[in-house]
């Protein structure tokens, strides 16, 4: 697990390759993650903050590169009516 959950102001979940949600980030929200921070793609492939490139490109206001449940805060699932009963 993560030193500290990400809070994330807007997100959307996506349904993975491995059927695994991830959960996509906006410009925004980008700026404030941390260098160092893996994010995965909507094609299945991590990438780390800081280190690999990251497209900007966005579809709907998100980034196609999202953090896992594990990363981010659980209150932002509940403010953005994702929670599912995870929390």
């Amino acid at each position: 697990m993560p030193d500290k959950l990400i809070y994330l102001s807007r997100t959307t979940k996506w349904l993975g390759f491995d059927h695994e949600p991830i959960y996509l980030v906006t410009p925004q929200d980008f700026k404030s993650i941390p260098d160092g921070t893996v994010l995965t793609c909507i094609n299945g492939l991590s990438h780390i903050k800081g280190k690999d490139e990251i497209d900007q490109d966005t579809r709907n206001g998100y980034l196609a590169f999202g953090l896992t449940r594990a990363q981010i805060d659980p209150v932002c699932l509940v403010m953005n009516k994702l929670d599912g009963g995870f929390v």
